[in-house]
């Protein structure tokens, strides 16, 4: 049986009989033992992954789970599904909680994409920024796990939990004039990024919460999410965007059927396929084996996009390999025409 009627609110709903039951009468009732290998992870507690994934499973299709409706692929498929509804899974032995992070288990170094979704919370309410048993912080911590899921971080039990959450939210306070001018100084230290977060967002508001509406609306989106996952981080030593952002960039750089319809549009316009940048013609330079090659670039920052929004042949630029790795060298792409005047002084010489 496939897990497709596996989502975010069946889980739920089975996490929620599952307390409401206790661990030992859930299991009893449906037949499962505890788990050895394999806990899923919510809201600062583990419970048995196969047990939770298969109740989730009945629960979607409408049925109460009987012991045929098992998911075929065993405790691989339970994880799977977990995953994909957005749910973290922890392998090895059970997980405990509670008592400060120790070093070794803080995680990863926070990204860009992540502080923004940050600063964009603390934004919302800076004079009384939400708690960390707040909705708001909680909903969070589940935004930047499916953020994680969808760039192959490894994580944690106490992954991006509430409590990290909410310390790295506030974080923020020690930029903040509005906190600051009365005297009060916030958290001493944080990471390197979080100044240049704050930075180019704190009064740029639109810009940020468009940017942070971006990033949820793509986590949270099944299908995009598998694509970025499929991209992979590639070989590209220039670029210097956020692993999100930049997958999230050639996502958008891959839809065949805009690129075939903009090389068409130009073929017609132009009679040739060139860069737009140094005009490498491909067909000139390599013959018939160079006949219709050119690679593309999608135009508009990733945080000017809305969540779902297509990419037109207008959006697209045509440029080859070198020009196109040199506009992705910044942390934002360089703009096209910016990229031609870096050019024009070294052709004239």
């Amino acid at each position: 049986m496939a897990v497709s009627h596996i989502t975010k609110k069946s889980v739920l709903a089975a996490i929620a009989e599952h307390d409401r039951k206790g661990e030992t009468a859930f299991l009893k009732e449906y037949g499962f033992d505890l788990s050895r290998d394999y806990w899923l992870i919510h809201n600062g507690r583990s419970y048995v992954s196969k047990a939770i994934a298969n109740v989730a499973q009945a629960i979607g299709m409408g049925r109460p789970f009987t012991r045929d409706m098992m998911l075929s692929g065993g405790v691989a498929w339970s994880v799977r599904g977990l995953q994909k509804a957005g749910f973290q899974v922890h392998k090895g032995a059970r997980p405990t909680f509670g008592g400060a992070n120790s070093a070794n288990e803080r995680g990863p170094k926070w990204t860009r994409e992540e502080l923004i979704l940050a600063l964009e919370l603390y934004m919302r309410n800076r004079r009384s920024p939400p708690g960390k048993g707040s909705a708001e912080v909680a909903e969070l911590s589940q935004v930047l796990n499916l953020l994680a899921l969808a760039t192959g971080v490894a994580r944690t039990a106490k992954y991006r939990n509430r409590n990290g959450v909410y310390l790295k939210m506030m974080n923020f306070r020690r930029f903040d004039p509005q906190y600051t001018s009365s005297g009060r100084t916030g958290m001493a230290r944080g990471g390197k990024l979080e100044e240049p977060i704050w930075t180019e967002f704190a009064n740029r508001l639109p810009e940020l919460r468009r940017a942070a509406a971006l990033i949820r609306g793509s986590v949270q989106n099944r299908d995009l999410v598998d694509e970025i996952a499929a991209i992979g981080d590639g070989d590209d030593e220039g670029a210097v965007e956020g692993g999100f952002t930049h997958r999230l960039h050639r996502v958008y750089e891959r839809d065949r059927k805009v690129i075939e319809k903009k090389k068409r549009q130009v073929r017609h316009t132009t009679g040739a396929l060139r860069c737009e940048v140094c005009e490498l013609d491909f067909r000139e330079r390599y013959g018939a084996h160079g006949d219709g090659y050119i690679e593309v670039h999608h135009k508009r920052p990733v945080f000017q996009m809305r969540p779902g929004e297509r990419t037109k042949p207008e959006d697209l630029a045509l440029l080859c390999a070198n020009c196109h790795r040199m506009v992705h060298r910044t942390r934002e792409p360089l703009p096209v025409d910016r990229l031609i005047k870096m050019l024009t002084p070294s052709l004239s010489t």
